[in-house]
């Protein structure tokens, strides 16, 4: 046995280029299998207390957005299932107000309400708050400063 890979990065390096108010993840992955509570792609998060979350994970087998601020806990799942061993690509947008999920193409899975974290400190890859790891692979992650329209996550994630 041995300890889960994860890539965290902290400081500037994090701080340099994320946006806090509105941005856009896009991952592709896959997963080897279910394990784990919710095995997450990545999480842009505090760093420990889970009161300002930004996290893309796999949740019931659906690619699952959770976005915590202080205390308000908000999901959007995708209706595309992930099939363990299959390769997907997932976008996930936020913006107050307008959160965006989609997955190989399908047409984007929106939220209108809820308010963006703002004390996010590092981006966990492979891993979310506490112990929820992904058991696979990440081919590729890209970062966009601004929440892509939802036709844009479409044409990423097709």
């Amino acid at each position: 046995t041995r300890s889960a890979d994860v890539a965290s990065m902290t400081g500037t390096n994090f701080s340099s280029w994320f946006n806090a108010s509105q941005g856009t993840f896009v991952v592709s992955a896959t997963p080897a299998q279910r394990g784990g509570t919710e095995p997450s792609f990545l999480s842009a998060d505090d760093g420990g207390a889970g009161t300002s979350v930004i996290r893309l994970t796999m949740a019931s087998n659906k690619a699952r957005a959770f976005v915590v601020n202080t205390t308000t806990q908000l999901d959007i799942f995708s209706v595309a299932s992930i099939t363990p061993g299959t390769f997907s690509k997932m976008a996930l947008a936020y913006q107050a107000s307008n959160f965006g999920l989609s997955k190989d193409g399908a047409t984007p899975v929106t939220q209108s309400s809820g308010s963006v974290p703002s004390a996010e400190t590092q981006l966990q890859i492979g891993k979310a708050l506490f112990t929820n790891y992904l058991n696979g692979w990440i081919q590729s992650i890209q970062y966009f400063p601004v929440r892509l329209p939802n036709s844009t996550l479409q044409a990423l994630t097709a």
